[in-house]
């Protein structure tokens, strides 16, 4: 095989490698922000009343609603 067909080869395993990689970061990254959330919810004290912030579920819908 020529090395530009070698190279070219490599260059696209690359590319796939960072984006599969990439994605899977940011999956870790959404699944860990309910546990932090819920982490954050159990240190505090239950408040008398709904929470103004919402629930957790509402909270990551915006956060997914943001990613690029």
């Amino acid at each position: 095989m020529d090395k530009t067909l070698q190279n070219e080869a490599l260059d696209r395993q690359s590319a796939a490698r960072r984006r599969f990689l990439t994605q899977a970061a940011a999956t870790g990254a959404a699944a860990a922000l309910p546990a932090l959330a819920q982490e954050e919810s159990e240190k505090s004290p239950a408040p008398a009343e709904v929470s103004p912030q919402g629930s957790i579920a509402e909270t990551l819908a915006q956060y997914a609603t943001t990613l690029k």
